[in-house]
């Protein structure tokens, strides 16, 4: 029979290409990995950032609500009554 000795050389290039492709899915994880930690800081680098930016809104709104109180609290009062 012809099928017989051609088997193993079957068999011999289906263990060839799963081992090929178990090795192009770890590639795969690890870059995906990669990719995830590298983002990571690029997300920290943003977050801090606007953090930043919005702390220093929050104390010139504070600063501008205090300006006003004082204003308002300072003006004689308009008595009508």
């Amino acid at each position: 029979m012809v099928c017989r000795p051609a088997l193993p050389a079957v068999l011999s290039d289906v263990n060839i290409k799963v081992r090929a492709a178990n090795s192009l899915l770890s590639i795969v994880h690890s870059l995906k990995l990669l990719l995830l930690l590298s983002d990571e800081g690029h997300i920290t680098t943003n977050r801090d950032q606007k953090m930043k930016e919005i702390q220093e809104e929050k104390a010139e709104i504070k600063k501008q609500v205090a300006e006003l109180l004082d204003e308002l609290l300072k003006k004689p009062r308009d008595v009508t009554q």
